[in-house]
């Protein structure tokens, strides 16, 4: 019988839940985006419009080497199209690269997103157009999903614009959680989030004019290189306020990369008691002279051969492991955060502490109101202000999988706040799987951080279609 499976989704997730699954010929395979063309991509490795400013301005959170081995060669036997491309462009990415690319270390470079972005969505096509001449009928639908209604017989998958499409099985790839909103995010000169407003922010900061960030996150790095991609370094008036008010610690391969050994034997009764074992490790490898990227390297490669469940036999306390994990070793882009401090020298960037009550929106400039350490109520004023705050404890996911929540197809883990779903990405409904950068659990077994890594997505994928395929 000719099988119909349908993906919903067209970031990185859903392109490798389409091409690496075994299908016979005279099966159809439908994939259902709001950006299905650029499938590949979602929203991490969107395409910036040729002619901005800051196109190719925002990087990968990792070196390539660690984010896709692949991709990572081909930056390698590419190199004079990257340099050709990234010439004279601002921030002077090429400049930042030369300690690694001067010794042809070009794995150690966190590329442009929108260059890995082509990567994925070149190397899908090719997988596509291979489907389609083994005989498979592959289509892309362009819309959202609003509901997967189970029936006797199919999945039904019902689309925002009315279309019904019929199935037996179906994947869900719908992408992590959007930013947590704060009062007063939205206005003339406030922004919910960077991303798709940089027209607005750059027409208010084309004059000058001071901008405030809320959050250390990534996304605050990538403000910081949209600011530098428009104005001159001399005119950048950059402000971050955070809980802590600290910078990620820079993933700065050394010359001689070398992933920590992490000597890391037994099992533990409890969260805490395993923490304090790996965090002890930790701090000794930085003391002996390791790299942070190297520690974080290794604290990946040992999960490669024992789970979290084989340190941590109890599953209650094996799922309080993966937050404080991910924050211990969250690390960020060498060349924002060296830039970050670089402009702090100068007086164009600052960190402050405080925790963010809300934003106050007047004629000509926006307020940020929190608290200080000494619980002192205070406020910065600025030109801009841009949420850049992370998707913190709010859950703001997308339709479907808010309503696959609500229905209990999936769960919310009550220790991590990540997502739960069954073995093999299954969801308490026969044939719909899913999976995404918030998930932390997959059956039993507990990830020892949420999925927010492109490769350990794509190898979760490849292992459920493995599973699949081998049935």
């Amino acid at each position: 019988m000719d099988n119909h499976h349908i993906i919903i989704g067209d970031g990185l997730s859903a392109a490798e839940f389409a091409t690496s699954r075994q299908y016979t010929a005279g099966d159809t395979l439908t994939i259902i985006g709001p950006d299905v063309q650029d499938i590949g991509r979602g929203i991490a490795y969107a395409k910036a419009p040729s002619e901005v400013p800051w196109r190719f301005a925002y990087l990968l959170n990792s070196p390539s080497r660690s984010v896709d081995t692949d991709f990572a060669h081909w930056m390698k036997e590419n190199w004079e199209l990257l340099e050709s491309t990234m010439s004279k462009r601002t921030p002077d990415w090429l400049s930042a690269a030369t300690p690694y690319s001067s010794v042809g270390d070009i794995a150690s470079l966190n590329a442009p997103r929108e260059i890995y972005g082509d990567f994925l969505h070149a190397k899908t096509l090719k997988a596509m157009e291979q489907l389609s001449i083994s005989g498979v009928s592959v289509r892309r639908v362009q819309s959202r999903v609003d509901k997967i209604q189970p029936t006797e017989t199919a999945l039904s998958v019902i689309t925002a614009d009315g279309q019904q499409f019929h199935a037996q099985t179906v994947d869900v790839a719908t992408g992590g959680p959007e930013n947590q909103r704060i009062e007063g995010d939205e206005s003339d000169r406030s922004f919910p989030q960077l991303f798709g407003n940089e027209h607005r922010i750059a027409e208010l900061l084309d004059k000058g004019g001071d901008i405030v960030c809320i959050g250390a996150s990534a996304a605050m790095l990538d403000c910081l290189r949209f600011c530098q991609s428009i104005q001159s370094e001399s005119n950048v008036q950059f402000t971050a306020i955070s809980p802590k008010g600290t910078l990620f610690e820079p993933l700065r391969p050394s010359p001689n990369f070398s992933p920590t050994k992490f000597n890391l034997n037994g099992t533990f009764n409890t969260a805490e008691e395993f923490l304090l074992a790996i965090k002890t490790l930790h701090k000794q490898a930085l003391d002996a002279g390791a790299s942070f990227y190297e520690t974080r390297v290794g604290m990946r490669e040992l999960f490669a051969y024992r789970s979290l469940n084989e340190f941590v036999p109890k599953l209650s306390e094996a799922r309080k492991v993966t937050r404080p994990l991910f924050t211990h070793f969250e690390g960020g882009t060498r060349d924002s955060i060296d830039d970050f401090h670089r402009l702090m020298g100068s007086g164009n960037t600052r960190i402050v502490a405080g925790r963010v009550e809300r934003i106050e929106n007047r004629k000509k400039v926006s307020s940020v109101v929190f608290t200080n350490a000494m619980q002192q109520r205070q406020s910065l004023s600025a030109s801009v202000v841009v949420n850049c705050a992370g998707p913190g404890s709010q859950n703001r996911f997308d339709p479907l999988t808010r309503r696959m929540l609500k229905d209990q197809w999936i769960s919310v883990c009550e220790h991590s706040g990540g997502i739960i779903v069954g073995e093999n990405g299954n969801t308490t409904i026969p044939g719909v799987r899913y999976l995404g950068p918030a998930v932390t659990s997959i059956g039993e077994k507990v990830e020892q951080v949420p999925l927010y890594d492109a490769s350990r997505l794509r190898q979760a994928v490849q292992r459920f279609n493995h599973l699949h395929n081998c049935d």
